[in-house]
């Protein structure tokens, strides 16, 4: 920040700490570079508040300059029995996220790493029809509330789209598609079909 030649408030180091934090794990980090752009964002920001209002410090950054959401709430209860309302047949899993998010939330707010914490990993099993594609979706908006990702953004793929037509494709498009998923939530439809048997 001194190179630049602005400051920031306590808040505004926090958010943009955040969104390092999040730009760590996509595949187009570009390590400074991706930094300086994050700062070079924020100074525009500032500098189009100051044509609208002379009186503020030009040089101060503030959270709202490097995030227009950097006061998304950290308790996503409310939102989370929003998405999840028109939700049947699935009430444990519901619960247990529940009872998931109160458990990551101090975490994050701690800065602490929550990945140790909360499971990141879910298999949802049923009937057709019984709503599982549709509640991962919704992963991506909870995870995003949260504070574990920089996007809601869900990358769908059937099992069709990762089995290769030649010996060593499927590993190929698999770690393709884990590349791209990064810092996003993956969804794998009928991932069942990759095994001989599954205990249904």
């Amino acid at each position: 920040m001194k190179e630049v030649r602005v400051s920031c408030f306590p808040e505004a180091s926090e958010v943009a700490i955040e969104m390092i934090r999040h730009a760590l794990v996509s595949p187009r980090f570009a390590n400074a570079r991706h930094v300086e752009q994050i700062v070079e964002n924020a100074q525009l920001s500032c500098q189009r508040r100051y044509l609208s209002d002379s009186s503020m410090d030009p040089t101060i950054l503030t959270a709202e300059d490097f995030s227009k959401v950097w006061n998304r709430v950290l308790d996503v209860e409310e939102e989370y029995r929003k998405l999840f309302s028109s939700v049947t047949g699935c009430g444990s899993f519901v619960e247990q996220l529940l009872d998931d998010i109160r458990i990551a939330n101090p975490t994050i707010i701690g800065n602490l790493d929550f990945r140790e914490q909360i499971p990141l990993i879910y298999i949802f099993r049923g009937a057709r029809g019984t709503g599982k594609a549709s509640t991962a979706r919704r992963m991506g908006e909870i995870f995003h509330h949260m504070r574990f990702f920089a996007t809601p953004e869900v990358i769908e793929y059937s099992v069709s789209d990762l089995v290769g037509e030649y010996p060593g494709d499927t590993g190929l498009k698999v770690l393709d598609l884990f590349d791209r998923a990064l810092g996003k939530v993956l969804l794998i439809d009928k991932v069942h079909l990759l095994v001989d048997t599954i205990d249904h």
